[in-house]
This record gives structure tokens, sequence and C-alpha cells, in this order.
């Protein structure tokens, strides 16, 4: 798997100081919805089930992704987003993914 990491988001880990990030990533539903996949990027590595976690190095990055992660060509691309005016990393190239 190929992770890149594009100039927003390391220019937002450099700000933060952020050497080292993993991926927590499931799904949510609610009031009769089908699954939602969600994902949110926090620094460090992850704090249990780190056998669930494959580490890549990109950039002198460690990223810990999951290895159920659901992307696009075999690569993750994560980036920045913008909510209510709070600016975060985020994955930008998930595949749909809908719970049975």
């Amino acid at each position: 798997m190929k992770v890149i990491i594009n100039e927003e988001a390391k220019e937002y880990m450099k700000k933060k100081g952020w050497d080292e990030i993993y991926i927590e990533a499931g799904t949510r539903g609610c009031c009769g919805s089908a699954g939602i996949y969600v994902t949110s990027i926090h620094k460090g590595e992850p704090k249990s089930q780190k056998h669930l976690y494959k580490m890549y190095e990109s950039e002198g990055k460690k990223v810990h992704v999951p290895r159920f992660m659901p992307v696009v060509d075999n690569t993750i691309e994560i980036g920045t987003e913008e909510f209510l005016g709070f600016k975060n990393l985020a994955i930008l190239n998930l595949k749909e993914y809908i719970s049975e």
C-alpha cells in the first residue's frame, strides 16, 4: 500500500509537531440507517489493538493504517478538511462502504 500526504496535510502536521499518526476507522449507524464508514486521524500510534494496524512511512512520517481500510488503487491519500471552522486531517480517497 502507498501512503501519500499532500502538502496541506504536511503543513498541518508540521504546525502541530506530529511525526506519527494513526487512522481510527469503523462503521456508525443510527435511526435505521446502514453503517456509514467513518475515519478520524490522531497523533501517535494506536492506543489499543495494535495488531489490527500496519505501519507505513511517508516522507519521514509514520502512518498506522487499519489492515481492513477500503481505499482506491491500494493508495491512501491524507489531506485536510474543514468543518465548522476547525481543520483536521482526513482520508481523501475512501471507497464507498456499506456494512451488512
